[in-house]
């Protein structure tokens, strides 16, 4: 009827299959409880046991961001956000594979992390990767815009892997670790 999307085996002797993921193998100890396996992909938000879903790695706690941050060298206005938490992690060693996750009305606004700077009184300023922080920062919908005071949490660091059955990609070297 032009609506509908069939899929079909190459020939009856063979059930269809659609997967958009791939087997992970060979897992060696990495200590402490953490198992690692190199994967073949650069990058993935979803990762399954057993056929349930895992839990990516993230911080305990949620931050309020108390301002705006703008990095004079971007075109755009606002490059991130200053947050006060006694709570935050001292060292992340890859904030670059870090997302910041805003649950805002009906939509999870998820921003890729540039770095985070320690800064002397205490503070932290998370610096979003451009464009994409702009792209959600300008939204139509004021209601959906992260903004100071809007909460956010963050995922996918090492320093976050800390409960049973979470998870931490690497992504530069491709290696996906398991508590």
């Amino acid at each position: 009827n032009g609506y509908n999307i069939i899929y079909r085996a190459y020939n009856s002797d063979e059930p269809p299959v659609v997967s958009g993921g791939e087997k992970v193998e060979d897992w060696t100890s990495a200590g402490d409880n953490i198992w690692k396996a190199t994967v073949g992909t650069s990058d993935f938000r979803q990762f399954y046991i057993n056929g349930y879903r895992g839990q990516r790695a993230r911080t305990k706690y949620a931050y309020t961001p108390v301002s705006n941050y703008d990095d004079s060298e971007t075109p755009e206005n606002e490059d991130g956000m200053v947050i006060e938490s006694p709570y935050f992690p001292n060292r992340i060693s890859r904030p670059e594979d870090i997302e910041a996750i805003w649950n805002l009305k009906w939509t999870n606004q998820r921003v890729a992390v540039k770095d985070i700077i320690h800064n002397e009184d205490g503070t932290q300023t998370i610096v979003f990767k451009q464009p994409y922080y702009n792209w959600v920062r300008t939204s139509s919908y004021d209601g959906i815009k992260p903004k100071p005071g809007s909460m956010f949490y963050l995922e996918n660091a090492a320093e976050f892997l800390d409960e049973p059955g979470e998870w931490y990609f690497n992504k530069e070297s491709k290696t996906l670790f398991y508590y």
